[in-house]
């Protein structure tokens, strides 16, 4: 849960701001992102251009946390055990800039993951990256398709993270998967991205107006 909390959470990231660089018209109005710098070399990204991808918010399409929230549902977990996730969120950002507490996760005793978020996502994005970008093996109807864009790779991850709840609901209590799933994305949608993949983005904290330039693909 852990893993596939935290490559979604920064395909979340990595989705916003692909959005906001490639200058698509869009009908909708900006989405704030902000970068914040707590120590000299080290960046925080917040904002609801991110936050969109992640909760129910107005514009939202299948965010992750209703993804995971309707596993957990039709796991046998009630509305009232779904995991907290505007707690989670100000739990997460309370603890930004705070050295050994950012990023680890607050498990009960026996559930510890094997991984925390940010080992779990510098090990698996790669891989999952590659996947996510690669075409389909088969021409639909006689042509190639193009891959999948980046805006639904957030999507596609909470649909494997919704299956996996699934799938290991006789082992893990759901309630405590899709909390793991949750925390694990807010996490990882917060890093720098250079920490993950070094040259893709130039992140300015002086210029409010154009913060985020891609440099490459």
């Amino acid at each position: 849960m852990t893993v596939v909390g935290a490559v979604a959470g920064f395909a979340a990231q990595n989705a916003a701001l692909n959005l906001i660089t490639s200058g698509a018209p869009s009908g909708a109005a900006p989405r704030s992102l902000a970068v914040v710098s707590t120590k000299p070399g080290e960046i925080f990204l917040y904002g609801d251009s991110i936050n969109v991808f992640l909760f129910p918010e107005s514009g939202s399409v299948l965010p992750l946390a209703a993804l995971i929230a309707g596993a957990a549902l039709r796991a046998g977990v009630k509305e009232v055990d779904l995991p907290n996730t505007g707690e989670i969120a100000a739990y997460v950002a309370s603890v930004v800039g705070s050295g050994g507490e950012f990023g680890k996760l607050r498990v009960r005793p026996g559930v510890e993951p094997q991984l925390q978020p940010l080992a779990a996502l510098m090990r698996f994005w790669p891989k999952t990256r590659d996947v996510l970008a690669r075409p389909p093996v088969k021409p639909l109807f006689r042509r190639q398709e193009r891959p999948l864009q980046e805006i639904h790779w957030p999507i596609v991850l909470g649909l494997v993270a919704s299956q996996y709840i699934a799938m290991t609901k006789q082992v893990l209590n759901p309630s405590i998967s899709a909390a793991l799933v949750m925390e694990s994305a807010v996490i990882t949608s917060k890093i720098d991205p250079e920490m993950v993949e070094p040259g893709k983005w130039r992140i300015e904290t002086r210029n409010s107006q154009q913060p985020i330039t891609r440099l490459r693909s």
